[in-house]
Order: structure tokens, then sequence, then C-alpha cells
């Protein structure tokens, strides 16, 4: 499933990670051609988004 993908993306250090770069315009992908149900829309990306944020360096994350 695509959340266990996400999931299995190993936490790097580098901005931006291939991996959920990738996880994010499959995503994309998959939104607009309608193969994904929109009720999962709001968790996949608040998911990804979450972990984007985390590995962004502190100077960056420090801003609102």
């Amino acid at each position: 499933s695509f959340m266990k993908s996400l999931k299995d993306i190993p936490p790097t250090g580098r901005v931006p990670d291939i991996g959920s770069l990738l996880a994010c315009v499959c995503f994309i992908y998959s939104y607009q051609n309608k193969l994904i149900p929109e009720d999962y829309v709001t968790p996949i990306l608040q998911a990804f988004f979450y972990c984007s944020l985390e590995k962004l360096p502190p100077l960056i994350s420090a801003h609102p």
C-alpha cells in the first residue's frame, strides 16, 4: 500500500530526501489520475509533510 511504502522510507538527513520526493511524485500522479480515494489524501499529506519537516535543518524549521 502507499502508506506502507511511505513508512518504509528510511529517515535521512538529506533535503530533499529522494525517497520522499519519489513518493510525493507518485502520490500526486496517482491522485490526479483518481487512483487514490480522496479520503486518503489528507492523512497521507499530513504524514508526508510531517516527515519532511522533521528532516529540515533547525534554521529552516524555526521560521513560522
